[in-house]
């Protein structure tokens, strides 16, 4: 949703935007409605996606493919209201563990020859991080903003 458009409008704010495994994510969201707006609640969600890019026999194949996906809600759901002014929510949220920017062979060395197997056989993958803060309304579009995070590859 574009500021000040529709329903509301959300700010998400972050201490930084690189982490690591294992890290915690520390931030704020910014809630302002325009009007009395009926919703499901505020929520932030971390996503991992990867995405595979294929090419065969001249073919392009792209697939996408969720890793991680964790909602933390930040509040009920229930009317919200212009005259409750700008809300402020602070969250926390852990980066998990074990998931990497490439897929984990169980072994380095496999890892190693996979991965350069791949690279010649035209195939490349790798992870994307989103965080994003939203105000869920039913039936209705919802008042989100998203960042996108780079979290490091898992040792």
């Amino acid at each position: 949703m574009v500021f000040g458009f529709g329903a509301g409008k959300i700010d998400l704010k972050l201490e930084k935007t690189v982490f690591n495994p294992g890290e915690t994510i520390q931030g704020e969201v910014f809630l302002k409605v325009n009007k009395p707006t009926k919703a499901k609640g505020v929520k932030v969600v971390l996503r991992a996606t990867m995405e595979t890019t294929s090419y065969s026999h001249g073919k392009r194949t792209n697939r996408t493919e969720t890793l991680y996906n964790f909602e933390q809600e930040m509040d009920v759901e229930r009317e919200y209201d212009p005259s409750d002014g700008e809300r402020t929510y602070k969250f926390q949220l852990q980066v998990p563990t074990n998931i990497g920017n490439k897929p984990d062979f169980g072994n380095e060395a496999l890892g190693q020859l996979m991965n350069v197997a791949n690279m010649f056989s035209g195939r490349s993958s790798q992870v994307k991080w989103l965080l994003t803060a939203k105000l869920d309304i039913p039936m209705g579009f919802d008042v989100s903003k998203t960042v996108q995070i780079s979290v490091s590859e898992s040792k």
